[in-house]
């Protein structure tokens, strides 16, 4: 499982996409199919830009408009795919004359932020994009390295950076004027690393210890300048908030006692409260959820023991495979949710035609699952 605490950098490789259909999957229990749940979603893919090969997402607003990269021969390239024209991606371009960027989160006024290796891939800077012109974002002295990773409704920043000479990140917030401020950490562990930030300016994401392999990760929410940490499951040593909803649903994985080590899909509700196991899809450990809505709604990915991931909706109590939920010959095998938006869309990468591409659900009728 990929446990690396960067929000949604996701190497798409066909070598581990798990392309042979997973076992245990649907059926019933005399050898027959099982039959196929009603088509709730459709489809479009979001395509990688000429010449590129590969397309992946990390955001999505409440517009459907998407955000991620396009990888090419050279690299990733920061990319937008807006609701109306999905089917031609907007290249975002670059900071000086660097070759790659990516994108990894925009709002509902369609400002975009990520970062870009502006001379190399030890010299990346973090951008604000806005009506066709890529911005740099402004730095404290002495800084190394800067990787944005949200962006509020206001315009608001969230991300990392690295100073010189220093290998330990430091959480950080660009202010709409500017200026920026360190996100603390919780007390023993080393440093912040923020995932999401909602309209009223919390954030979440995880603290971790020093420590390598054997590092500790403790799931987070700052908000009004308070720290505070998301406990794991019961027995469990270790949580990750990835996503924060406008009603407070904070959601991500950790490990328990009764889960034996794995990481699973949790929620934690109220901003804050204690965390609720969403399980695995049938034949998998291992799950880890994404983003949520003020519907109920959680995306995510849940993964059985040979690392083939399935994306997941999860919604009233019952985690359900996206790919259940869509045209029966589409085409697509859906790896990976990563965003959803309060009209229920919803974004991820999959495989189509031995490709890995971004793609874009549409709910039919009123989008609810049940």
């Amino acid at each position: 499982m990929n446990t690396q605490i960067t929000r949604r950098h996701i190497v798409f490789s066909l070598a581990s996409a798990g392309l042979l259909a997973l076992s245990g999957c649907g059926g019933g229990g005399n050898g027959t199919p099982a039959p196929r749940p009603q088509v709730l979603y459709d489809i479009v893919e979001l395509p990688p830009l000429a010449g590129d090969f590969e397309s992946g997402p990390t955001d999505m607003n409440e517009a459907g408009d998407v955000v991620g990269s396009s990888f090419g021969p050279d690299g990733p390239r920061a990319t937008l795919w807006r609701s109306d024209q999905p089917n031609r991606p907007v290249n975002l371009g670059t900071l000086g004359t660097g070759e790659t960027s990516i994108a990894t989160g925009i709002n509902a006024a369609g400002v975009v932020t990520g970062h870009s290796a502006t001379n190399g891939p030890a010299d990346t800077r973090g951008f604000r994009w806005e009506n066709g012109t890529m911005a740099l974002l402004a730095e404290p002295p002495q800084t190394a390295q800067t990787l944005p990773q949200a962006i509020s409704a206001n315009g608001r920043i969230a991300g990392t950076l690295l100073r010189q000479n220093d290998a330990v990140p430091t959480g950080i917030i660009w202010e709409i004027t500017g200026q920026t401020q360190v996100i603390p950490s919780l007390p023993g562990s080393a440093f912040s690393l923020p995932q999401a930030i909602d309209s009223a300016g919390r954030i979440v994401g995880q603290t971790q210890t020093s420590g390598g392999v054997n590092a500790v990760h403790r799931g987070f929410l700052l908000d009004n300048g308070l720290i505070r940490e998301l406990e794991p499951l019961p027995g469990g040593d270790r949580s990750s908030a990835r996503g924060i909803s406008e009603n407070g649903w904070i959601v991500g994985w950790a490990t328990g006692g009764a889960t034996g080590g794995a990481l699973r899909a949790v929620l934690w509700r109220d901003r804050g409260g204690a965390p609720e196991d969403l399980g695995a899809l049938p034949g998998h450990a291992e799950s880890t959820a994404s983003d949520a809505n003020t519907n109920g709604q959680i995306v995510g990915f849940s993964e059985n023991d040979a690392t083939q991931r399935r994306a997941f909706l999860w919604e009233n109590g019952r985690m359900r495979d996206l790919n259940s939920l869509i045209p029966a010959n589409s085409g697509w095998i859906l790896m990976q949710a990563t965003a959803i938006n309060e009209r229920g869309q919803i974004t991820g990468y999959g495989i189509i035609g031995s490709q890995s591409r971004a793609f874009l659900l549409t709910p039919r009728g009123d989008g609810a699952v049940g």
